[in-house]
Order: structure tokens, then C-alpha cells, then sequence
């Protein structure tokens, strides 16, 4: 029989295990354990529950979370990749072919002494940074605090909150 002390041990690396290289159970007990927080249903419960009903349920309710576009964009992209699995080459191919393009037109548009934008007539490149920045001039404060406390007696009519005329 295992003392306590070892069962603590054993289950801790149980749980470490599965976080590290999750295995069925360990993602089965993780859905049951989010259901279990976001629908107050006691744990026991949930995983008595049918299966499909209590996974459908968890990634719906994941889904009622995503805002924004960005986030919307993430999970297609999941969806696709689980769907087709050259996704992410033809992803890769078509950035490479965006960034080929881009490059081509700008080649383009120097060539023919275009500006960057109609507004900017005369300019045909990007101003760089410059190389070294300014430097800071050696008589700046560079620490200290200031002593605003003539304020509050100011606000007060002249008094102060340690007079007792208040």
C-alpha cells in the first residue's frame, strides 16, 4: 500500500507527465475539469456526462470567448491545417510570393522615379534613420522627484491637512 506521501509524489508526476506529452486521458481530464469551472458542475459529475456532449460543449463555449479578428483569423488558420495538411506550405509559398511581388513593385516604382505616396511628389525613397543617435546632454537631471506638497496647502485655502482649524 502506498503511504501518502508517495500517492502525492505519483499523482504530481501523473500531472506533469501529462502537461509535458498530454495523453488522452490527461486532455479528457483537463475538458472536464474547464466544464466543470465555467458550468459549476461538480467534477464527478462531468466526467460521468457523455463525452462528445461535454468536449462539443467546452470548444463552444471557447469559441463564445474569441473577439477579434486577429483571434478569428488564429483558429481558421487551425481549422485549415487540421483539414489540409500541406496548409502550412502553401501558407509559406504564399508569403513568399507576397513578398516577391511587394519587392518587384517597389523596384518598379524607383525605377520609374514614383513616389512612396502621390502626396509626397518629390521623394522617390525612404528617409533612413539616422546612423548614431543625438546624445544627451550631461546637465540632465537624470533622477529626483518633484516636491508638490505646496499644492495641497494651495487647495486648502492656505491651510494645510495638518492644521486642526479644518
Amino acid at each position: 500500500m502506498l503511504e501518502f506521501k508517495d500517492l502525492l509524489e505519483y499523482c504530481q508526476a501523473i500531472a506533469v507527465s501529462g502537461k509535458l506529452e498530454p495523453t488522452e486521458e490527461s486532455v479528457w481530464r483537463s475538458i472536464c475539469r474547464s466544464y466543470s469551472k465555467n458550468f459549476s458542475t461538480p467534477l464527478h459529475e462531468v466526467m460521468a456526462l457523455d463525452p462528445m456532449f461535454v468536449i462539443m460543449t467546452h470548444y463552444e463555449n471557447q469559441l463564445d470567448e474569441i473577439d477579434g479578428e486577429e483571434r478569428l483569423e488564429d483558429l481558421l488558420d487551425t481549422i485549415y491545417s487540421l483539414s489540409d495538411p500541406d496548409h502550412e506550405d502553401w501558407k509559406r509559398r504564399d508569403l513568399e510570393n507576397f513578398i516577391e511581388q511587394a519587392e518587384a513593385e517597389e523596384n518598379e516604382r524607383i525605377k520609374a522615379g514614383r513616389p512612396i505616396h502621390r502626396d509626397l511628389k518629390n521623394e522617390t525613397s525612404l528617409k533612413s534613420l539616422p546612423e548614431k543617435q543625438p546624445e544627451i546632454p550631461k546637465n540632465q537631471p537624470t533622477g529626483g522627484y518633484l516636491d508638490l506638497s505646496y499644492l495641497e496647502k494651495e487647495e486648502m485655502g492656505g491651510q494645510g491637512f495638518d492644521d486642526e482649524s479644518n
